[in-house]
C-alpha cells in the first residue's frame, strides 16, 4: 500500500494582501492479492485521492484594464504576482477500484476485470487578472464509469498464442458552469450563462488477436476490433441577462442535445523476424479509431470520429555479451478526420472548439542507443525526427 501527504504554498504573491490558496493534496492506494487455489487468483487495487488548490489564476503580462473597470483599478505585470479580488480556488475527489479474476484451466486461461470510478471537481476561476472581478466561472462536475473485460487467453507453452475478449464501457456525467461577465458598469448589468451536460457514454466491443510461428524465427500475427459507441445527453442551458441583486431581465434558451451512434472495425497485421539470437526486425500495420464527441458545452455540432492507419517498421539488438543495445523504428501514420481544438469565428466573437481537422499525417523515425562499457558506467543516446501536417484543414 501507499500513501500521498503533499502541501505547498503558492508561488504567487495577492497584492490585495489576500492569500492565494496553496495546493494540497492527500490520497491512498491499497493492493490484495488472494490465490484461493493453485489455478485461480484475485487481485484488487483501490485508490483515493483529494486534493485543493487556486486552479487557474489569471495573470496580466501586459498591463491591460477592461475599460469598463473604474478609477483604481490596479494590476501587476509581474510573474509571481497577482491584484485580484476574485477567490479562486478548486476542488477534486477521485476513488477507484479494480478487480482481476483469472482462472488458469488445461485448454485457456480466462480472465475477467472489472473497474469501477468516480470523481468530483468543483471551484470557481476569476478571468480578470486585476482587483476588478468583472468576469468569473464557477463549475461543478461529476462523474462515475464502469468498465467490465472477458477474455480467454492461450495456454500456457501453447505454440501459438492467442487472445479473444468482450469489452463494455459507461460513463455518466453530470457538469455545470456559470461564467459571468460584466456588460455595462453605469447599471451595472451582468451576463450569465447557465450551461449543462449531463450524458452518457457506452461503448462495446469485441476483439481477437493471434500469434502463429511459421518457422523458428518468423512469426505472423493478426488481430481485429470492432467496436460500437453511443453518446446520449442534453447540454446547452440559458444566457440570463440581470442587474446585480435582481432577477433576469431577459432569458435567452440555449438547449442542445446530442444521441449519435459510431462503429469501426480496426484490423492489425505484423511479422516478427528473429534476425539472431540477440537481433529482431519487425513490421505492423494497424487501423486505429477514437469515437466521436459532442461539444454539449460550447452548443456546437458533435464532432465525427478520428481514424488512423499507422504503419512502423523497426529492429531491436544486442550486440557485445549484451553490453551494446541498438534499437531503431520508423513509422507513418495517416488520419482522416482528425480531433483538433481550433479557433472557430462566430460573428464578432471567436471560440476554441473541438472539431474534425480532415486529414493530416505524420512520419518519422528514431534511434536509441544505450551502452555499457563498464561495469558501472551505463551510457544512453538517442535521436527522434517528426514530420506532421495537415494534408487537409477546412475553415
Amino acid at each position: 500500500r501507499s500513501v500521498l501527504n503533499m502541501e505547498r504554498d503558492s508561488y504567487l504573491t495577492n497584492l490585495t494582501g489576500q492569500t492565494v490558496k496553496g495546493e494540497t493534496a492527500h490520497g491512498y492506494r491499497g493492493y490484495l492479492e488472494w490465490t484461493p487455489t493453485e489455478r485461480l487468483t484475485l487481485d484488487v487495487i483501490a485508490d483515493y485521492l483529494r486534493s485543493t488548490g487556486a486552479g487557474q489564476v489569471s495573470q496580466n503580462l501586459n498591463g491591460g484594464i477592461h475599460p469598463m473597470s473604474p478609477v483604481g483599478t490596479r494590476t501587476t505585470t509581474r510573474a509571481d504576482a497577482i491584484f485580484q479580488t476574485y477567490p479562486n480556488y478548486v476542488y477534486r475527489e477521485n476513488w477507484g477500484l479494480n478487480a482481476t479474476a483469472a482462472l488458469e484451466l488445461d485448454v485457456a486461461t480466462l480472465k475477467s476485470i472489472t473497474g469501477y470510478r468516480e470523481a468530483i471537481w468543483r471551484g470557481q476561476n476569476g478571468l480578470s487578472a486585476t482587483t476588478d472581478p468583472t468576469a468569473f466561472i464557477p463549475f461543478d462536475e461529476g462523474s462515475n464509469q464502469f468498465s467490465q473485460e472477458l477474455q480467454v487467453l492461450s495456454p500456457k507453452g501453447s505454440r501459438a498464442t492467442w487472445v479473444a475478449g468482450i469489452y463494455h464501457f459507461r460513463e455518466e456525467v453530470d457538469a455545470s458552469y456559470a461564467p459571468e461577465f460584466l456588460i455595462s458598469r453605469a447599471a451595472p448589468l451582468y451576463d450569465r450563462s447557465l450551461l449543462n451536460q449531463v450524458f452518457t457514454n457506452a461503448s462495446w466491443a469485441v476483439y481477437g488477436q493471434l500469434t502463429y510461428p511459421l518457422t523458428e524465427r518468423l512469426r505472423v500475427t493478426a488481430g481485429a476490433r470492432y467496436t460500437r459507441d453511443h453518446k446520449e445527453g442534453t447540454g446547452g442551458g440559458s444566457e440570463n441577462i440581470f442587474f446585480r441583486g435582481a432577477p433576469p431581465v431577459l432569458v435567452i434558451p440555449t438547449p442542445v442535445s446530442v444521441d449519435k451512434r459510431w462503429k469501426a472495425f480496426t484490423p492489425k497485421v505484423g511479422v516478427e523476424l528473429d534476425l539472431s539470437d540477440d537481433a529482431l526486425l519487425y513490421a505492423s500495420a494497424t487501423r486505429g479509431y477514437k469515437s466521436g464527441n459532442s461539444n454539449l458545452t460550447f452548443m456546437a455540432p458533435p464532432v465525427r470520429p478520428e481514424y488512423v492507419w499507422s504503419y512502423v517498421a523497426g529492429v531491436k539488438s544486442r550486440f557485445l555479451d549484451n553490453r551494446l543495445q541498438v534499437n531503431a523504428e520508423a513509422y507513418y501514420a495517416k488520419y482522416t478526420d482528425m480531433q483538433v481544438f481550433a479557433l472557430q469565428q462566430g460573428g464578432s466573437t471567436v471560440t476554441a472548439l473541438f472539431i474534425n481537422a480532415a486529414k493530416a499525417d505524420m512520419k518519422g523515425f528514431d534511434v536509441e542507443v544505450l551502452a555499457r562499457p563498464m561495469p558501472r558506467l551505463q551510457l544512453s543516446g538517442s535521436y527522434a525526427y517528426l514530420d506532421a501536417r495537415f494534408i487537409d484543414f477546412p475553415g
